[in-house]
Formats: structure tokens, sequence, C-alpha cells
């Protein structure tokens, strides 16, 4: 290395100090040195400056441009020949010469002066010029020689130098591409440990969770049931109540297909009688009818009429019909009297045509009801036609009076029972023109 050749240049000086010192200890003598003061006359370390060999010497070492610092690079130590004689400063290598390539040089030169003039001689009195040059060619040729090393030990440093860098910087680069392929394998191999580590935390808070959740599925499954505990009575009230108006409303449908006037006022007919309710309106001479009966029957009558008429809204022009059973009357308010739909039966006279004047009056007030029907619907036609005081048949045009003065019983009980058919003809228009249209009106859209 450097350092071993700048040591082996530094030990060499020193030892061609040590040779001059033993060669002037022999050859020179009182009167050289004597010669040495008049030669000399300056002792001091400058005066051996001034001379050119040492100059050149010192040049020479500092052309060869050796790097670092006596202080940096070289420690001394002292060792002792096996002569015994004289000792040498020996040099060793302390740091790396690549650190300091670039130091100054001013440090060696004075190592340089340093070994020849004071360690290396152990001189106490200056030397004379003859011995300087016998010094200086000694050191001249010993000087060339390191050289010569110098220039083969730092050829062979720099091939050395170029190897090692060249096996190096390849070495360097293969292991920083395995080094590079390890890390890419432990970043592959952190990344899926950080999914495992993600996936292990999700899973360990999912298992936190389970009691809690166990809980909260323990009170849905109770509210859950309590729920459908509610819906299944719920879905119970709810069928019954479903079941209870299919019944009201076949129920309903039953009742609308029932003409109540019909039920309650059952016009029907018994032989040569026409009935209402049972009762028998009319007397025939081989079926003598109380008058009790008829006056009933009367009462019936009278109670259908009313009911049509309130059902149609229709207001009798200058009669009022008051149902009474079987003393029913009918108001004249023109005339301001009553006229009754009963009889007593017995001897009537001529003069006594209350019962005929009732039954005409009432034949008046079924003429305005067929009017009121017939103006719902212009259509209608009625079996028989209501003339004033009778009825007559269309089949033969005969009219029969509805008195009983001047009038057999045979006819006065067909006029009854044409009366009755009106009525219930009637009853089938009322029906369907006015409780049908109630019925729609109050349907819920």
């Amino acid at each position: 290395s450097i350092s071993s050749i700048e040591a082996k240049a530094i030990n060499t000086i020193c030892t061609a100090s040590v040779d001059s010192e033993a060669y002037m200890s022999s050859t020179c003598t009182t009167e050289d040195f004597e010669v040495i003061d008049t030669e000399c006359p300056s002792t001091s370390f400058d005066a051996v400056e001034e001379n050119p060999r040492v100059e050149q010497l010192l040049s020479f070492i500092s052309s060869t441009k050796i790097p670092g610092s006596s202080s940096n690079y070289f420690s001394t130590s002292k060792q002792s020949t096996n002569s015994g004689d004289s000792s040498v400063d020996d040099f060793e290598f302390v740091s790396d010469p690549q650190e300091n390539i670039d130091k100054s040089f001013a440090d060696i030169k004075a190592v340089v002066r340093d070994s020849i003039m004071e360690k290396g001689c152990n001189l106490d009195h200056p030397i004379c010029n003859k011995c300087s040059d016998l010094a200086l060619e000694i050191l001249d040729d010993q000087i060339t020689m390191a050289e010569e090393d110098f220039h083969q030990y730092r050829a062979y440093l720099k091939k050395l130098e170029t190897e090692i860098v060249e096996f190096q910087v390849e070495n360097l680069e293969k292991e920083l591409k395995d080094l590079h392929d390890e890390e890419n394998k432990l970043l592959s191999k952190l990344k899926i440990m950080e999914q495992e580590e993600a996936s292990i935390i999700k899973m360990i808070e999912e298992l936190q969770e389970v009691p809690e959740l166990t809980k909260k599925e323990i009170q849905y499954r109770k509210e859950y049931s309590r729920c459908y505990k509610a819906k299944t009575d719920m879905d119970d009230e709810y069928k019954s109540i479903e079941n209870q108006l299919n019944y009201v409303e076949s129920r309903l449908k039953k009742l609308k297909d029932v003409n109540v006037f019909e039920g309650i006022f059952h016009i029907w007919y018994l032989r040569n009688f026409s009935t209402i309710n049972g009762f028998r309106l009319g007397r025939m001479p081989s079926e003598p009818v109380t008058w009790l009966e008829i006056n009933t029957a009367w009462g019936q009558v009278a109670l259908l009429l009313s009911s049509l008429a309130r059902k149609t809204n229709l207001t009798f022009n200058n009669y009022k019909l008051v149902p009474f059973g079987d003393h029913s009357y009918i108001e004249i308010k023109s005339e301001k009297r009553v006229v009754p739909l009963y009889g007593s039966g017995g001897t009537r006279f001529i003069w006594h045509t209350a019962i005929d004047d009732g039954m005409v009056a009432f034949l008046d007030c079924l003429w305005q009801l067929e009017k009121k029907l017939k103006q719902k619907d212009k259509e209608l036609v009625l079996p028989y036609l209501v003339r004033h005081g009778g009825i007559i048949d269309p089949g033969n045009s005969t009219f029969y009076s509805i008195k009983t003065q001047f009038n057999s019983e045979e006819e006065w009980t067909r006029a009854l029972k044409f009366m009755l058919t009106n009525l219930k003809w009637s009853i089938l228009y009322v029906c369907k023109t006015f409780i049908d249209n109630e019925s729609a009106d109050q349907v819920p859209n």
C-alpha cells in the first residue's frame, strides 16, 4: 500500500542519516570540526535548508505527491538494532490513505527534515559541507531505489484497486438486486399478512359483537313473536269482520231483492175477491163479507197508498189521507170535511153517501199517484184506467163504479179488484224507480 511505500522511503532516509553519522564519527577529526565551525558559520536549521542538495531532496519528496500528513499517516516507535549501536524510528500506518488523498505535504517535509537533522541522526552539532554532500549522495541512491519501488507499488496498487472496485461493483449490484427481490417478496408477504391481519381484526370485532347481536336477536324474536301474535289476532278479527260483512252484504242483497211494500202489503186474490194481507175487499151475494173485514181491508189500502205517496214525495192535491185501521178516513181540504173509508152495513138511504164519497176520493188519490209515476217513467201504463168515480177495463171498455149506491155487489167488488191490481203495479214501479235509485246513491264510490 501507499503507507508501506512511504514508510520504507522514510526509513531509507533515516538509515542514510544514521550511516552518515557513523561515517562522520569515524572520519571527522577535531580539525574537521574546526573546519566545520569555520565553513558552517550558522548552526541553525535554516542554514541546512539553504544547501542545494537538501532542497533538491525535499523537492523530490514533494514531487512524489504522497497523500496524507505525518500526523494522520504515521506513528513513530523506537526500535533497537541487533548491534545496539544505533536506533531508528519506524513508521506505522494508522489510517486509510484513500481518505486523505488530497492533503498537504508540508508536514511530510517537516518529518523528513526532523528525521535527517534531529531524530534520525541524533547529532548534537552541525555537519560540514563535505559530510552533507556525502550524506546526500547516499540519500540520492536510496531515494532513487525507493522511488522505483514506490512507482511499482503504486502501479500495482492501482491495478488492485481497479480489480477490487470492479469486483465489488458487480458483487454489490448482484447483492443489491437480491436485496430488491427479497424486499419485494417481503413486501408481498407483508401485504398478505396485512390483509390477513385486517381479516382477523374484522373477525375478532364480529366475534366481540356476537353476544350483543345474540341479545338483540333474542329481543327481536320476542318482538317478532309479539307482533306475529298481534297480526294473527288482527287477521282473525279481520276474517271475522269480513265474514260478518259478507253475511250482511248477502242479507242486504236479499233484502234489496225483497219488495218491502209487497212484503208488508200482500195483495192477492181469492176466488172473486181481491185481498190485502188476507182481508177481502168487496161483497158477493153468495159470500157476504162482514163490514169489519171490509173496513180493515180499507185501512190496509189507505196505509199502502199513504206510504207510496210518502216514498215518492207526493202531496195529494185537495186531500189528506189518514190511515187509521178499520176507521181510516180522508180529509177534503176544499170542503173542509172528512169522508170515511169504512161502513156500518144495514139499510142505506139515498142521502147516505159518506162511504161512497170516501171511496171516490181514494180513487182520485190513486190517479194522482199514477201521474207522479208517469213523470219518472213516461212509458208507465197501469192495467186499468182510473176515471172519476170508477175504473175502465181496457179489454171490453166497461166502466165499473166504485160506489155502492145504485150499483150491484158484483160490479162494486170487481171495481175494488181492479183498484187493488193498479196498486200492486204501482208498488212495482215505485220500487223500481225510487227505491233502486236511492240504493245506487247510497253505494260508496
